[in-house]
């Protein structure tokens, strides 16, 4: 075969990196290993209740809506109960429990609700919000400390924090809206 008529291999890469194959086939193992991961974290954490538990909601540095720095304790209202919901854009069970958050929001004015993101950039946790239509006031957790420190390991998971700011229970797994109405009044009843 002739020269003239062969590509050479730099072309042949090049035209291939042009047409977004050679970029594809690097990400179909990547999106194998990331379905994977997902599928494996959602069976460990959907439905299970948590036995972790943290004596008193701790003060670590996390991001507000913006990302700017904050305390993880002005999360908390002083004298009033809590329900933190802990979630990540990607989590298809953290999209179903984030309106009944608002919903328990707007029910319950005695509690203060917040969403605490983990991990994600404030411009997709600002889009994610802004499609869920979500009225709660939500935080960044981009390094981990704030569930780290509550020996939270997968989302969604909702926290349950008494006046005092005492946790009394991390649930991990989605919530039904009757299963956050009875954390919210066992809340109230102490």
């Amino acid at each position: 075969m002739d020269q003239g008529t062969r590509p050479s291999c730099e072309y042949s890469m090049r035209s291939r990196l042009q047409r977004g194959e050679f970029v594809m086939a690097l990400r179909r193992p990547l999106r194998f290993t990331a379905a994977l991961f997902a599928s494996a974290l959602a069976l460990v954490s959907c439905g299970s209740n948590s036995s972790l538990r943290a004596d008193h909601w701790p003060s670590v540095e996390i991001g507000n809506a913006a990302g700017a720095p904050v305390q993880s304790d002005s999360v908390l209202t002083r004298g009033k109960p809590a329900v933190i919901a802990v979630w990540a854009v990607w989590c298809r069970p953290c999209r179903e429990e984030l309106p009944r958050l608002a919903q328990l929001a707007s029910d319950n004015p005695a509690v203060t609700v917040a969403a605490v993101n983990l991990g994600d950039e404030a411009d997709a946790v600002a889009k994610y919000t802004t499609s869920l239509r979500l009225a709660v006031t939500v935080y960044i957790d981009t390094q981990g400390r704030l569930t780290e420190a509550l020996g939270i390991s997968s989302v969604p998971a909702t926290v349950f924090i008494d006046a005092a700011g005492s946790v009394i229970d991390v649930h991990l797994g989605a919530l039904s809206a009757d299963d956050l109405a009875a954390g919210v009044k066992s809340l109230l009843a102490t």
